[in-house]
Formats: structure tokens, C-alpha cells, sequence
């Protein structure tokens, strides 16, 4: 049985984004064509590099974890699939941090330096993703449902605070 909702999730609202619905929507839209239109783009490259006899390891075409300040909102699209992605500034710019699984304990580099979050995991079980606000799955918490995901702004007592994530069904946010 779940306790009562702590200050941080009656703040930030269980994690819903903060954009309309219908906006959802058409953002989701056009992170789908984004990615498709970038995969077509890699696979171009690789095949004219291919060609050219250049050789090509996987990592080299990943995609990177930290973007400059100015990156804006395209930071969103870098998240991995099957993923839980922080950035260390509002509008998913700055460094991100992400991970497939859980983590007790998040890098130096984005914890409690957290101020917008993706789910981007996939499949089905545990689909969503808390953030907590110590090591160990332990203090306050917010929820991501699989696809949702959330940004800082001054209302909110989320920023900054994250130093760990584990994966739940969704019936547990």
C-alpha cells in the first residue's frame, strides 16, 4: 500500500509533462520523424563511407551525451531508445545522463544537477521510471510513465535533486 504523496510529488504532479495534450501529441509526432529521418541519414552515410572502403564500428556512430548550452530543445531527441534520460539544464540542454537500467547511485556529472527528464523506454513490465532524490531508491520521488517526460520550471521542487532511478510497473507511480 503506498503511502501519502510527499511534497515533492503533489509539486510536480506524478511527473505529467506540463504541455497540452494535443501538443504531446504532435511533439511525439515529430520526434518519431526525426528519428526516422536521422536513422535514413546514418544508414546513407554509412553506406557511401561502405563504399569508399571506410570501416565503421558501431560506436562510432552513437549518439553524444553532453551538448552545448545552446542546444535547445533538440537534446530531447538524443535520448536513447529504451532509456531514461536527465539533462543537467531545462529544455534538455547541457550534459544528459541516461541509463537503460536502474542506478543507486548517478554519476557526479548529473546528480543533483538534474532539470529535465525523458522516459524513453519501451516494451511492456516495468515501463516507468521514478527519480529519487537519495541513493538507494530512497527519498522523495517523482514518476515518468514510458514516453512521458518533464521539464523544470520555477514551480517546481524537482530541480537539482535527483541521485537515483529504478524501473516500475506503472502501476506503481
Amino acid at each position: 500500500m503506498r503511502s501519502k504523496p510527499s511534497t515533492l510529488e503533489r509539486c510536480i504532479g506524478h511527473g505529467r509533462s506540463r504541455v497540452p495534450h494535443s501538443q504531446e501529441k504532435e511533439t511525439e509526432k515529430t520526434q518519431r520523424r526525426a528519428k526516422h529521418v536521422m536513422s535514413r541519414k546514418l544508414k546513407s552515410i554509412a553506406g557511401l563511407l561502405a563504399a569508399a572502403g571506410v570501416t565503421l564500428g558501431a560506436a562510432t556512430l552513437s549518439m553524444p551525451t553532453a551538448q552545448a548550452d545552446g542546444a535547445g530543445a533538440s537534446g530531447f531527441n538524443d535520448c536513447p531508445t529504451s532509456e531514461v534520460c536527465a539533462w543537467q539544464h531545462p529544455d534538455y540542454r547541457g550534459y544528459m545522463g541516461h541509463a537503460e537500467g536502474n542506478s543507486k547511485n548517478w554519476s557526479n556529472k548529473i546528480e543533483n544537477k538534474d532539470s529535465s527528464w525523458y522516459n524513453n523506454g519501451t516494451g511492456t513490465g516495468n515501463t516507468s521510471v521514478r527519480i529519487f532524490t537519495k541513493h538507494d531508491y530512497k527519498g522523495d520521488w517523482f514518476c515518468l510513465d514510458k514516453g512521458e517526460y518533464d521539464n523544470y520550471d520555477n514551480d517546481l521542487s524537482s530541480n537539482d535533486r535527483g541521485s537515483s532511478h529504478k524501473w516500475v510497473d506503472p502501476s506503481d507511480c
